[in-house]
């Protein structure tokens, strides 16, 4: 008689990258193609801003409490043993990104972080001048760039213009 060990998938992918550089629709991609084989969820500030009818109304003022509620629901994710948890926010800063690093850290899971450089249209009507003033963060020193003492395991997944990466399987630790 074989004795099997199921391997159990445990893994955060934060996105990094300004609105409009396509980390919403590669989060909807992922989930699209490897829905089936693992429990997936995502968790954005963005969707503190859509409304009943499916609308997003960005109000700058609540960008706090979109965030706590992020955080809230990644937790949860988490504690509900989530196979893999999407992090979809820009996450420019490292102080951006502590909070759920640590918090995956807790629970054993694998920290990927996939950074994000081309420019698509932005779907979530951020204005154009603050997706400007992102991209330019982004290319400048205020962008923090995770480095592996953050807790990384990966830290080159780069996504430019398309989304050819998708054709590999996550990688299944135990």
């Amino acid at each position: 008689m074989t004795n099997s060990v199921e391997k159990k998938c445990r893994e955060v992918y934060v996105l990094i990258g300004p609105s409009g550089s396509g980390k919403t629709t590669w989060t909807k991609s992922f989930k699209q193609k490897f829905g089936d084989s693992f429990v997936i969820g995502d968790c954005s500030a963005d969707r503190y801003f859509v409304d009943q009818s499916g609308s997003y109304k960005f109000d700058g003022r609540k960008l706090g409490a979109a965030h706590k509620a992020c955080i809230a629901d990644f937790q949860q994710m988490l504690a509900n043993d989530y196979d893999i948890v999407i992090v979809d926010n820009t996450n420019l800063r490292s102080s951006d990104r502590q909070i759920y690093i640590s918090t995956a850290e807790e629970f054993g899971y694998t920290i990927i972080f996939v950074k994000f450089f081309s420019r698509y249209e932005n779907i979530h009507g951020v204005p154009k001048e603050k997706v400007d003033e992102m991209i330019q963060r982004f290319n400048s020193s205020e962008c923090d760039l995770p480095v592996s003492h953050e807790g990384f395991v990966y830290t080159t997944i780069d996504v430019k213009q398309n989304f050819d990466w998708l054709n590999f399987v996550p990688p299944v630790v135990q």
